[in-house]
């Protein structure tokens, strides 16, 4: 019994074609890069400094209350913004950092399409 590759009767790539391969991988360590220095900020930077309100504004509403509603659905305990939270710091700072990771992965991946879309205009 002869093994062979499927398609192997036609060429992967045809003459002049310059085919570029894609890795997976690459926008999802591109993507964490950015959420790297923003949980560098929220855990060092946070302690000695006052953010702006803008700051706080778009971390409390785009981070912190997404995260709450998740822990609290997923049945890790009750999330309460006045204190007596139930849910382990340790898994809300765990969760809130892999929401801050998606959107910089979604920003990532609209900056690769941006720049494909204007290099396939040139």
């Amino acid at each position: 019994m002869r093994t062979e590759a499927i398609g192997a009767d036609e060429p992967a790539v045809t003459a002049g074609e310059n085919r570029r391969t894609r890795r997976f991988w690459v926008p999802l360590v591109w993507a964490a890069v950015p959420a790297l220095l923003v949980t560098l900020f929220t855990c060092f930077f946070w302690r000695y400094y006052e953010p702006p309100e803008f700051v706080v504004g778009v971390l409390f509403f785009a981070v912190v209350i997404p995260a709450a509603v998740m822990c609290e659905k997923l049945g890790f305990g009750e999330f309460s913004i006045l204190g007596g939270s139930t849910v382990p710091d340790w898994l809300f700072f765990s969760v809130m950092m892999v929401l801050v990771y998606l959107y910089c992965l979604v920003l990532v991946g609209a900056g690769a399409l941006c720049a494909y879309s204007a290099r396939r205009e040139k």
